[in-house]
């Protein structure tokens, strides 16, 4: 027993997982940006409003123009019920540091000479309309350099980055994609550029997977989530399949119109095949553990099997998480592996047992519970088996626990060790039947077993479950994630 002990202690550093860590990305859009902004867009107007109201101007205009006769705004107008197509009196330049930006008229509605004061002013007006238009115009030059000089960086870190990144930019639009991913699946830099993303996309993805994502991108597009992340198979060019971990991010404008999308994968095959080797371990561990006590008790080592086999059939009808699922399985498989511990001709004792002999058998939880510690299960294996023995009343054993206490698949494996020990022959009495082991654990429901497990046991034998033949391990490979 010592040597299987160790042995099952040196799966303890097998458990390990692979950190998925998925990056995010959003490319940057360039937009057309306003010549000028609001407030110099209202003050040639405001101006020519506060001439010809307060002023005593007939009227005012405000041109301005890119120097080579190109407007860049509407002229500013204004005037009063005097202005009857006067002259102007006044033509000023708004100018700037050397540069041209338009020119402010104006007419006084009188033949008087025009006074040289009036001209001063009006230049100072003019300045101030320039000095602002250069702000602006400084302003925006500062700020498309910057977005060129961030846009550059977006650039390079596209096309390093080791993580395959894919730009979407519509159904029909033609992808973006990065040297990392046309690596990933064995094609040349533009191949997968020259067609539309709905097309690309089907083409580098195993169907079946396709299938399943195109529902997950249906769900991105009407915005029930901002993204996802699948493990998935792609098609490489040369046909091969590789797995890939995909993270997809749609992003929309406010108004809700979709923008863009940001795809990235990172090529999985090492934690695959990483997590296969892992399988297999925990596997071999299983089943030399449930040998040993096979070779010292048949009877014990089938009783494991078809719990399990109706334990997984519970845990599916309850709609027990897949994960926790895999944990029940090899919970139930391992479930009396304590009995190893157990003198073989105490449990084919033909003719009962004794009180010391009880209590021998009573501690094979904790003797399991001691074993399975040891090993890293991504479950908590060890406290379920620990606790397949405990009550809903607290009747049971080795704590004592009460409902809620106990974990639900302790419970789920509380029910499944009932039904299957009264259906089946044991040296010690003759088999009941699966009939009366239904009605025991309805009786029971409530004070020994958790209700909806009895509910859901009763569901499935309705359903036509039947226990199989025990020569191999039941319910399916196991899955470690």
């Amino acid at each position: 027993m010592t040597q299987r002990q160790h042995s099952t202690r040196e799966l303890r550093d097998a458990a390990r997982r692979t950190n998925r860590l998925i990056g995010a990305f959003e490319q940057v859009r360039g937009a057309s940006r306003c010549i000028v902004d609001r407030r110099c867009l209202t003050l040639p107007q405001s101006i020519c409003n506060r001439l010809t109201a307060t002023g005593g101007y007939a009227s005012a205009r405000i041109t301005l123009s890119d120097g080579s006769g190109t407007p860049l705004l509407a002229e500013a107008v204004a005037s009063t019920a005097a202005d009857a197509g006067n002259a102007e009196a006044f033509a000023i330049p708004i100018a700037h540091a050397g540069k041209a930006y338009g020119h402010l008229a104006v007419t006084t509605g009188t033949d008087a000479d025009p006074d040289p004061n009036e001209r001063a002013l009006l230049s100072l007006i003019a300045g101030d309309v320039g000095r602002a238009l250069r702000d602006v115009e400084t302003r925006r030059q500062e700020e498309s350099g910057s977005l060129l000089d961030d846009a550059k960086v977006v650039r390079d870190c596209f096309e390093g980055v080791s993580v395959g990144m894919a730009f979407i930019q519509g159904h029909d639009a033609p992808l973006l994609v990065n040297k990392a991913f046309t690596d990933f699946l064995g094609y040349e830099k533009g191949e997968l550029d020259r067609i539309p993303a709905a097309e690309a996309l089907e083409r580098v993805s195993h169907p079946d997977d396709h299938k399943r994502e195109l529902v997950l991108l249906h769900d991105l597009m009407n915005r029930r989530s901002p993204s996802y992340t699948i493990e998935k198979r792609f098609l490489r060019k040369d046909g091969r399949v590789v797995p890939g971990l995909l993270t997809t991010t749609f992003f929309f404008a406010r108004e809700g119109d979709f923008r863009f999308g940001v795809a990235s994968v990172q090529d999985i095959s090492e934690h695959v095949g990483t997590r296969e080797e892992l399988r297999r371990a925990y596997e071999g561990a299983i089943d030399a553990l449930t040998a040993a006590l096979e070779s010292r008790d048949p009877y014990t080592a089938g009783h494991q099997r078809r719990v399990t086999q109706l334990a997984c059939a519970i845990a599916d009808e309850i709609g027990l998480p897949k994960a926790r699922r895999m944990g029940l399985r090899v919970a139930s498989i391992l479930h009396d592996i304590g009995k190893i511990a157990i003198p073989a001709e105490i449990l084919t004792k033909p003719y009962g047992v004794s009180e010391v002999e009880y209590s021998l058998i009573k501690s094979h939880p904790a003797v399991a519970h001691d074993i399975l510690k040891e090993i890293h299960f991504p479950w908590p294996v060890a406290d379920i088996v620990l606790q397949h023995h405990e009550r809903i009343d607290g009747s049971g054993y080795p704590a004592g626990l009460k409902g809620d206490a106990i974990l639900l698949e302790a419970r789920i494996l509380a029910v499944s060790d009932a039904v299957e020990a009264l259906s089946s022959h044991r040296p010690y009495r003759a088999a009941r039947g699966v009939d009366d082991a239904l009605e025991h654990i309805r009786e029971n429901r409530t004070t020994l077993f958790d209700p909806d497990v009895v509910e859901a046991c009763v569901c499935v034998f309705e359903a036509g479950f039947r226990f199989e033949d025990v020569g191999s391990p039941p319910g399916g490979e196991l899955e470690i994630d």
